[in-house]
């Protein structure tokens, strides 16, 4: 007699329908109690709402902060951020480039803006400074690189000694010098700068000095003698510079001595007048150098 053979896949069917079934109702049960709670938290008369300024646009860094970007929104005082700016505060960000970017209904923060706002230039200065602007290359600016805030050494490059015998020479004019501007970007935002924000990597010429009076005034006589040369070096080095003069005898000086060989000196004597008498003299070390190479 036939015998009919079970088929596991009506199984295997069944338990599928009944595992798609527990999801479903799963799932909407789980919807239904965050609806519940919702209503319940949104419905409970001991919510206290905060005013707070929000993005009504997208924005991006760079792009002023202003009442036509922004409004004003109602939001769970729980969930404002320490850092939000309340409506009553907006006056001291208006005008402020954001710092990071924001999207529509995003709580304007204090760390999305400069840490503060001078009216005038004039207002970063100490008293007794002077502000000192000098004129740069784009090699002098680090590459752009060079920023508000940084410190420089400041050399003089120009021409010593008289128009016969002139060298180029290296002086050092200022050391530790504070970067208070690099073109119109200063150390705080200005209400008229007009810096792209997203492109301001050397698209300046002129980097601005803070400087007492004595300096400023050297400053402003040491540039008609020659060209500035500016040196990066790290805000918190308290190392003073060791060379703070160098001419162009000095360059080729320097090797010899650092290789243990002397520099080189020629003294001419003229004996009665004629050239085919005149000799030669090197020092004995470079001599027995020399003599060494050519045998």
């Amino acid at each position: 007699m036939y015998k009919r053979k079970f088929d596991f896949n009506w199984v295997l069917l069944a338990v599928a329908i009944v595992l798609a079934g527990v999801a479903a109702w799963a799932t909407k049960n789980y919807f239904v109690v965050k609806e519940h709670e919702l209503v319940e938290r949104l419905s409970r008369s001991n919510v206290v709402m905060a005013e707070v300024v929000v993005a009504s646009q997208n924005l991006g860094v760079g792009d002023l902060v202003s009442p036509a970007n922004m409004t004003v929104r109602r939001i769970e005082a729980d969930l404002v951020p320490l850092d939000a700016i309340h409506p009553s505060q907006f006056q001291a960000a208006d005008g402020l480039h954001l710092l990071q970017p924001m999207a529509p209904g995003r709580p304007l923060l204090r760390s999305y803006l400069p840490e503060s706002k001078a009216d005038r230039f004039s207002d970063l200065l100490a008293e007794g400074r002077r502000a000192v602007t000098v004129r740069i290359d784009e090699v002098n600016s680090s590459a752009g690189m060079l920023q508000p805030n940084d410190n420089i050494d400041l050399f003089l490059l120009f021409n010593a000694g008289d128009r016969t015998s002139a060298q180029r020479r290296l002086e050092l004019v200022l050391e530790g010098a504070v970067v208070l501007a690099t073109g119109t970007r200063t150390t705080e935002h200005l209400p008229y700068e007009t810096y792209d924000f997203l492109d301001q990597v050397a698209r300046y010429s002129t980097v601005t000095l803070d400087l007492s009076i004595e300096d400023a005034l050297r400053v402003r006589m040491a540039e008609e003698k020659g060209r500035f040369v500016t040196l990066l070096r790290n805000s918190k080095e308290e190392l003073a510079v060791q060379r703070r003069s160098l001419d162009e005898t000095e360059l080729f000086a320097s090797a010899l001595s650092e290789s243990g060989a002397s520099p080189v000196r020629e003294v001419e004597i003229i004996i009665g007048g004629k050239k085919s008498e005149v000799q030669t003299y090197l020092p004995e070390e470079l001599q027995n150098f020399l003599n060494t190479l050519e045998n």
